[in-house]
C-alpha cells in the first residue's frame, strides 16, 4: 500500500469543500462553533500554524491531514509538554476508503514521520467523545489514552497521545 503525504495547494480547495461538505466530514470536522472549511485559505497564505497534507493511496487523493505544534496557550487541555509535543487532525474524504483500514495505516505512517525529528518527542489528537471509528483507529496505530476534557467551545474531547520510543504497532 502507496501511502503519501503531499503538500497541500491551491488546486486541492475544490477536492477539499467536496469532502467538507460530506456529512461524514463535515458532522465531525465543521460542527457549529468550529473552524469553517475556509479557515483552509488561510493555511495556504501561512497566516496558520497548522502545516496542510493531501493524504495519497496509491497515487490516489483520498484525504486531509494537517499538524501542528503546540502553544503554551494549550497546556490546560493537553498537559504540559507542549514545547515538544506535535497534534494533527485528519479526515478521510473520499468515501470508498472509509472503515477499510486506511486510516490506520495513514495515522501509523503520519505520526512515524512527526516523531522522526529531533525535538519532537510527542504526537498527540483529539478526536471527540461521540467518534468511536476515529478512537480505534488511533489505538490500532498505537496511540494510548491520556484523558477526556473539554475542548475551546465545550464539547467533550479523547486526549490521546504516542511517544517517540514507544513501539509502533
Amino acid at each position: 500500500m502507496g501511502i503519501n503525504f503531499i503538500e497541500f495547494t491551491n488546486g486541492h480547495l475544490p477536492l477539499y469543500f467536496t469532502w467538507a461538505s460530506k456529512p461524514h466530514v463535515k458532522n465531525q470536522w465543521f460542527r457549529e462553533g468550529y473552524t469553517p472549511p475556509e479557515a483552509i485559505l488561510d493555511k495556504l497564505k501561512g497566516d496558520s500554524s497548522a502545516f496542510p497534507f493531501i493524504i495519497m493511496l496509491d497515487g490516489k487523493e483520498i484525504g486531509f491531514i494537517q499538524y501542528y505544534h503546540l502553544t503554551e496557550n494549550d497546556k490546560e487541555i493537553f498537559g504540559e509538554e507542549v514545547e515538544s509535543t506535535v497534534g494533527f487532525d485528519i479526515f478521510i474524504g473520499a468515501e470508498d476508503y472509509i472503515g477499510k483500514g486506511y486510516g490506520t495505516e495513514v495515522v501509523r505512517k503520519f505520526a512515524e514521520k512527526l516523531l522522526a525529528p529531533a525535538g519532537v518527542g510527542r504526537v498527540i489528537t483529539d478526536p471527540f467523545t461521540d467518534n468511536k471509528g476515529a478512537i480505534r483507529c488511533y489505538e490500532k496505530a498505537g496511540f494510548s489514552f491520556v484523558k477526556t476534557a473539554k475542548d475551546n467551545c465545550g464539547t467533550e474531547i479523547y486526549i490521546m497521545e504516542k511517544v517517540k520510543g514507544e513501539l509502533l504497532i
